[in-house]
C-alpha cells in the first residue's frame, strides 16, 4: 500500500499582520510578533482576486514559505537546547491595502 502525504492549512482568524523583507522581488524574511524569521524556501506567487464586481473586491499575491516556527512546540522538560523548528506558512500581500499578512500554517 502506498502512503500519501496530505497537508491542511490551519487558518489564522484574523490573519496575522506581518512585515516582509524582499530580495529580488521575493520574500526573504518575515517580521511578526516582534521577531524576524528568515525564509528558508518558498513557492509562489499566486495572484488571486475576487468579488471584482462589488464594493468588497479583493486581490492578493500568495506565497507558501518555509521558515522558523512562529510558536515552537511545547516542551515540558527543557533538558536539551531546542533545535530550530521550522514550519510551512501561507503569507500574502493584500494588493489593495499594500500590506502583508500570515494567513495560516500547514499541518
Amino acid at each position: 500500500m502506498q502512503r500519501r502525504t496530505t497537508a491542511a492549512l490551519r487558518m489564522y482568524r484574523p490573519p496575522l499582520p506581518a512585515g516582509v523583507e524582499l530580495r529580488e522581488k521575493k520574500p526573504a524574511a518575515v517580521i511578526c510578533e516582534g521577531a524576524r524569521r528568515r525564509i528558508l524556501a518558498l513557492s509562489g506567487p499566486w495572484r488571486t482576486k475576487g468579488e471584482w464586481w462589488s464594493e468588497t473586491a479583493w486581490a492578493r499575491d500568495e506565497w507558501d514559505v518555509l521558515m522558523e516556527a512562529l510558536r515552537p512546540a511545547y516542551r515540558p522538560v527543557a533538558s536539551e537546547p531546542p533545535e530550530e523548528e521550522t514550519a510551512l506558512y501561507r503569507i500574502y500581500r493584500d494588493l489593495r491595502l499594500r500590506r502583508w499578512f500570515i494567513e495560516g500554517i500547514y499541518d
